[in-house]
């Protein structure tokens, strides 16, 4: 059986509205009229404000990290955890590194008020084209300095493309289903800034990230969560699609995907979820997807265990992990698909609705390869009222608190996040953190 999130396709009717719903972002029909996504977000308002964090610890070491928003014109926010705060401490932004000299001043600074918090800038983030794999500061650095003139945290904007092996001693030992592994949902329904034109209503509903994937890689993500069509009319068969609307040809996905695995060890997640044109539950179709999958990627595809180590795929030199979400496929290629990974689906447009549903799911404790998929999931009646929102406004009332959810306690007992627009979060460094405190079975950073 394919076990896929809600998702309907409106036929017979206008066909704006047909156009609109096939599009839709793991469409739900419900008659409910969102509460303006239910008041959403202690920083809807574009103001400092703490963000919530449940027990928070006492032992962690201070972190900033310079996030991008996912307004189309990608402006800089700033983010702070600290443990405690003094008057007077301070968060600023910077073109160099402020550690470098004493004429080195910030471009942007806020007064700190809260121990975790958050602050939108003006300043725009310009693209610039940087595949390499090595890990690497792009032009803007944030630092929190305490009362008496202390920097307690400097980081850069910057690139993770070696994070895995950086801490391999901590993940050597780790089982892949216990692994934090931060993902991107619909991964290959992006759109980058070369090119974004003019947003239409299905555009602001179809596109999930601006991030192609070989860059969703080099920032660090290791789950990819990919939508698969058949189209036996067009000169390439395979693509990538959200909902019926297909996005990308697979071949390109694909080859990103091995220019990452040859330069790096990375182990990666990609998780063919989703089947949504021209599978029609027709084994003959999935078996001439699977052998184009094995003749583009078998060289790094790992044999399947959930229970296997880091290391052990470090050792068989095999570091891609092929998750597919249909059983009698998996069933006729045991040496080479993984099961399915079960995505945790709120299904809501409510941020507290949201937190109870992954709270529940965060401690029914599941002991398999599962992923909070940490966004809301818009209903026809959204995308028909809001047309001018879409997933990118959807995601900015999300992205922050999804960074404290899981830089706070449930960073311990997740295993994959998904998100939209993944660069409006630090979930890469929560889950680098996380994996090394698990590691030494600390919930505290060893200082």
């Amino acid at each position: 059986m394919i076990r896929i999130d809600n998702r309907c396709y409106f036929v017979g009717i206008l066909v704006f509205v047909f156009y609109i719903s096939v599009a839709v972002h793991e469409i739900i029909i419900t008659s409910a009229r969102p509460s303006d996504f239910g008041g959403q977000l202690e920083f809807l308002n574009r103001s400092i404000v703490a963000a919530e964090l449940n027990a928070k610890q006492y032992c962690r070491a201070p972190r900033v990290a310079i996030l991008i928003s996912s307004d189309v014109e990608q402006f800089i926010q700033l983010y702070w955890d600290v443990e405690y705060v003094n008057p007077g401490d301070w968060v600023g932004l910077f073109k160099q590194d402020p550690q470098g000299g004493s004429e080195i001043f910030p471009i942007y600074t806020v007064k700190v008020q809260n121990a975790t918090g958050f602050s939108p800038t003006n300043i725009t983030l310009s693209r610039r084209s940087m595949v390499q794999f090595a890990s690497q500061c792009l032009g803007f650095w944030i630092a929190y300095f305490t009362d008496d003139g202390t920097a307690a945290a400097v980081s850069c904007l910057k690139t993770n493309p070696t994070w895995m092996e950086d801490i391999r001693q901590h993940l050597q030992n780790v089982p892949i289903k216990q692994l934090f592994v931060p993902g991107t949902h619909d991964s290959g329904a992006y759109i980058t800034l070369e090119m974004l034109s003019t947003m239409n209503v299905v555009d602001r509903y179809v596109y999930t990230q601006d991030e192609d994937i070989i860059h969703q890689l080099l920032y660090g993500i290791r789950y990819l969560d990919l939508r698969i069509s058949s189209n036996t009319h067009l000169e390439e068969r395979w693509w990538l699609n959200h909902g019926v609307v297909r996005i990308q040809p697979l071949r390109v996905i694909f080859d990103d995907i091995k220019l990452f695995l040859r330069n790096t060890k990375e182990i990666v997640i990609v998780d063919f979820h989703g089947f949504p044109v021209g599978f029609k539950e027709n084994p003959q179709v999935h078996r001439d997807f699977v052998d184009y999958v094995k003749s583009e990627l078998s060289e790094w595809m790992a044999p399947p265990n959930w229970a296997a180590t880091c290391g052990q795929l470090w050792d068989m030199n095999k570091t891609l992990v092929v998750s597919y979400n249909h059983d009698e496929t998996v069933k006729e290629y045991p040496t080479v698909l993984w099961s399915p990974v079960v995505q945790k689906w709120g299904n809501v447009q409510d941020l507290n609705q949201l937190k109870d549903f992954l709270t529940k799911v965060i401690e029914s404790r599941p002991n398999y390869s599962w992923a909070a998929m940490a966004q809301f999931t818009p209903t026809l009646w959204t995308i028909l009222t809001y047309q001018t929102i879409g997933l990118r406004e959807m995601a900015s009332n999300v992205n922050i608190n999804v960074t404290n959810w899981f830089r706070g306690v449930w960073g311990k007992s997740c295993n994959i996040v998904a998100v939209d627009f993944f660069r409006g979060t630090d979930i890469v460094e929560a889950a680098i953190e996380w994996n090394v405190r698990k590691s030494t079975k600390h919930i505290c950073d060893i200082r």
